[in-house]
C-alpha cells in the first residue's frame, strides 16, 4: 500500500509493505513487515554494483521496520526489529540506489537509533534517540538511553544504560555502564568473563548497606584477595584504622580507640593508639 511500495518485487512473498516507497526495491525477500515512507526502501540492491538495475538474491527475511526511513538501506539483513524515524537508516544519500546493511537479530527503537547502519552488527538491543548512532560492526550490546553509546562503532559486549551514557567514548569493549551524563559514570564495570582477574567495578558514589549491621562484604568461602582503604571505620563507626608518614600527634583528628601505623616509623614509633580526646592530640606511641 502506497506509491512505489514493493514496486520492484520479483519473487519474494508474505511481505507487508505500507507507505510511499516502503520496500520499493525488495526483490526476493520473505516475511518482512515494512511500514512508513521509505522504510526498507533499498532492500534488494547489490551494494557493490554501479547499475541500479542489477539485483541480487536478497536473503533478508522476517524484518519488522516501522517509521520513515527505518532500515532504508537494508541489503541482506534478517530478523531485525526496527522502529523509529531514521532508525537503522544508513548514511547513503538519496541518489545512491544501493543498500549496504547486513546485520541480523538487532532490536532498535528510537529516532535515528543506529542511524549510520550496520555492515555486520548482530544481536544488539538499542533503545533511545540516537542511541548507538554510529554502530557499524559492534555486536552483543545492550544500549538504553538518549544518545547512549552514540559514538560507538565497533565496541561489543557492552551494557550501557542512561541518558548520554558513554556518548562520546569510542568503541568500548565489555563494559557495564550506568550513568545519566556523558561524564564520569555512576557505575563502570569491566566484564571480561567468569573468573577473569581483569573483571572490575568502579562506582562514583558512596556504597552503603540497605539496613544497619545486617550485611557483609565477602564470606569465609568467598574472600577478597586484597583491599585498599585509606581509612577504615570500625566497631560503632567512630574509631578508625589508618596509616601515613610522620606522627599523627597534632595532625590527625580521631576518636579514642583509633589506630595509626607510621610508614616511616622506627622502634617505638611505628604504632600509635588514640588514648584520649576527640581532636588531633592524645595519640600514644606503642
Amino acid at each position: 500500500i502506497g506509491t512505489d511500495a514493493g514496486n520492484e518485487l520479483v519473487s519474494g512473498g508474505s511481505n507487508t509493505l505500507v507507505g510511499g516507497s516502503a520496500g520499493q526495491q525488495v526483490t526476493v525477500g520473505f516475511d518482512n513487515t515494512m511500514i512508513g515512507r521509505s522504510a526498507g526502501l533499498r532492500s534488494g540492491l547489490d551494494a557493490s554494483s554501479l547499475d541500479p538495475d542489477t539485483y541480487v538474491d536478497l536473503n533478508g527475511a522476517e524484518n519488522v521496520l516501522v517509521g520513515r526511513d527505518a532500515g532504508r538501506n537494508f541489503y541482506d539483513a534478517s530478523f531485525n526489529v526496527v522502529m523509529g524515524s531514521g532508525a537503522m537508516r544508513g548514511t547513503k544519500d538519496e541518489s545512491d540506489f544501493t543498500g549496504n546493511m547486513t546485520g541480523d537479530y538487532n532490536v532498535v527503537l528510537g529516532y535515528k537509533a543506529m542511524y549510520t547502519g550496520p555492515t555486520s552488527a548482530t544481536f544488539n538491543i538499542v533503545l533511545g534517540e540516537e542511541a548507538g548512532k554510529e554502530i557499524t560492526t559492534a555486536s552483543n550490546n545492550v544500549i538504553i538511553g538518549s544518545q547512549a553509546a552514540r559514538d560507538n562503532q565497533t565496541g561489543s559486549g557492552n551494557i550501557i544504560i542512561g541518558h548520554l551514557a558513554y556518548r562520546t567514548v569510542a568503541n568500548p569493549e565489555n563494559k557495564i555502564i550506568l550513568s545519566n551524563t556523558s561524564g564520569l559514570p555512576l557505575f563502570d564495570g569491566d566484564s571480561l568473563g567468569s573468573g577473569n582477574a581483569g573483571n572490575a567495578v568502579k562506582i562514583d558514589g558512596n556504597l552503603s548497606a540497605a539496613s544497619d549491621d545486617t550485611r557483609s562484604i565477602g564470606t569465609a568461602l568467598r574472600r577478597y584477595q586484597t583491599g585498599f582503604i585509606k581509612q577504615l571505620f570500625i566497631g560503632d563507626g567512630t574509631p578508625i584504622v589508618t596509616s601515613g608518614a610522620g606522627s599523627p600527634e597534632g595532625v590527625l583528628s580521631a576518636a579514642v580507640g583509633s589506630v595509626y601505623t607510621r610508614t616511616d616509623g622506627g622502634v617505638g614509633t611505628t604504632l600509635y593508639v588514640k588514648e584520649s580526646g576527640v581532636s588531633n592530640t592524645g595519640w600514644g606511641p606503642k
